[in-house]
């Protein structure tokens, strides 16, 4: 009984020195200590805060209990301070102004959270961490210039700062946290620094009044839901991402302009969902996976599906109410489930042979009170398409195959010219002539030689560079242009 009595003695003994090590604050509602810092709140609302060190008490804080926060207006924190600690002015409502200290290095969660009146704070150089959720529904918070040596950003930092309508980013930031800005509904003016390498999740998902955005060159991943439902009207995808995410730009209903590099090869679930200005869009040769409902509802007139494509996701284009024509290049292996369901105003389609599958209402629909159809099917006889458009009842035009443009040569010419020539194809009835700088075709040029008999084009190019040139041929019908595979590449450098 004695040894039991003894041991509760030296834990008793340990727990009170335990204590006794702990940083003391001494708690009233109009001044107090904690540390090596002191801090006094005036008449006026204006709390100072002096001393060497973290501003947080023995619970990691400067909690409710020590002041009372619907007093406080202004607070200015001394030089020496370091640190601001988690929850440290959380809920001062009436906080108007917060001057902080060049030596301040990290701003603790939620430290800042619905300092409703706080209209403006400008982060020190030498600031390193900034909590999750650190300026949260601050609402009256206009801008924030982030230092470029802040390392370490928690989600949601300035997330809710309804009135904010500028936010820069300072060369040395790497990475956008998830939810970032999310929510901040005044948001007009954002500017990123080349360098930065993610965007995350959600970081700007409802800022309505975001129209321009200039993704750095350097962005090689995006976030889901990253700019949904913002007013951003152009956007050019970083050349080196991979994907597109899900609903990256959904319910972007002002955009009108997207420039996809060779380099994405996924554009994921509801991708462009409901981009109700978005007209046209030119999908890479290099896509490989464009996933269910990827542009559903959006405001595209045409689109071409590139044959590197293997399945047209389900739902995919579905409800795109302005779509009139679909081509569908070789190589493209199945149309999924309601593809083109409810495309009201769609009068063309073009399937190709190496279409084998085309699932349940992909294509035209038609019930006892309405037929979301199409005008005519675009194929060749006895295949996939010919099959569903008599199962459907819908028109089929029988296309004829057209013949690969022949082996053939590029040279240079006198003039900072070239010369293509090729061997002419079989029922087509011109031609068409791309190079490019790069053998993966990135950022194109095309020209066109029109005339079946056509076998040579003459191009001016830029002097001294390398290029890649490739033919094929095209034919139009009804309306409706469709092409022959691509010829070898060619590579040429372009001489005086």
């Amino acid at each position: 009984m004695r040894g039991k009595c003894k041991v509760c003695f030296w834990a008793a003994v340990s727990l009170l020195m335990a204590l006794w090590l702990l940083p003391v604050c001494v708690r009233a509602d109009t001044e107090g200590t904690c540390g090596n810092l002191t801090w006094e709140l005036d008449e006026a609302g204006t709390m100072r805060i002096s001393g060497n060190g973290p501003l947080m008490d023995e619970r990691g804080m400067l909690g409710g209990l020590v002041y009372n926060h619907s007093n406080v207006k202004k607070v200015i924190i001394g030089e020496g301070v370091t640190a601001i600690g988690d929850h440290a002015f959380k809920d001062c409502y009436h906080m108007q102004t917060v001057s902080l200290p060049s030596t301040l290095q990290s701003i603790g969660e939620e430290a800042f959270l619905k300092c409703e009146e706080l209209s403006s704070v400008t982060l020190p150089a030498g600031l390193r961490e900034i909590g999750e959720s650190a300026f949260r529904e601050c609402s009256s918070l206009r801008s924030i210039v982030i230092p470029g040596g802040t390392e370490k950003i928690g989600e949601g930092a300035f997330m809710y700062c309804t009135s904010m309508d500028r936010a820069e980013l300072q060369k040395g930031q790497t990475t956008m946290v998830d939810f970032m800005f999310a929510k901040c509904y005044s948001l007009r003016e954002v500017s990123l620094p080349e360098g930065l390498k993610t965007i995350g999740k959600r970081v700007f998902d409802t800022c309505h009044k975001l129209s321009v955005v200039s993704i750095p060159s350097t962005v090689s991943e995006i976030g889901q839901s990253a700019f949904s439902d913002t007013a951003i009207t152009s956007i050019v995808i970083p050349d080196g991402m991979n994907k597109i995410p899900e609903a990256a730009f959904s319910l972007c209903r002002k955009l009108k302009s997207v420039k996809i590099p060779a380099s994405v090869k996924t554009i994921e679930f509801h991708a462009f969902f409901a981009c109700e200005s978005l007209k046209r869009v030119e999908l890479p040769e290099t896509l490989r996976v464009l996933e269910n409902q990827s542009f559903q509802s959006s405001g595209l007139t045409s689109i071409v599906v590139p044959g590197s494509v293997k399945t047209v996701g389900a739902w995919a284009f579905t409800q795109c109410s302005k779509l009139k024509t679909v081509i569908i290049e070789e190589g493209v292996k199945k149309v999924g489930k309601q593809a083109f369901h409810q495309c009201r105003s769609l009068k063309a389609i073009l399937i190709p042979g190496s279409v084998k599958k085309i699932d349940y209402h992909a294509v035209g629909f038609k019930s006892q009170y309405v037929r979301y159809g199409i005008t005519k099917i675009y194929g060749y006889k006895k295949t996939a398409a010919q099959k569903w458009a008599k199962k459907n009842r819908i028109p089929f035009v029988a296309l004829k195959k057209l013949g690969k443009p022949g082996k053939g040569s590029v040279k240079n010419v006198k003039g900072g010219k070239i010369a293509v020539k090729w061997k002419k194809s079989a029922n087509v009835e011109g031609y068409e002539i791309q190079y490019a700088d790069n053998a993966a075709f990135t950022g194109k040029k095309t020209v066109k030689a029109p005339g079946a008999k056509t076998t040579k084009k003459t191009i001016s190019l830029k002097t001294g560079k390398t290029y890649y040139v490739r033919v094929r041929g095209y034919k139009k019908v009804s309306g409706l242009t469709y092409y022959s595979a691509w010829s070898g590449k060619k590579q040429v450098t372009v001489k005086k």
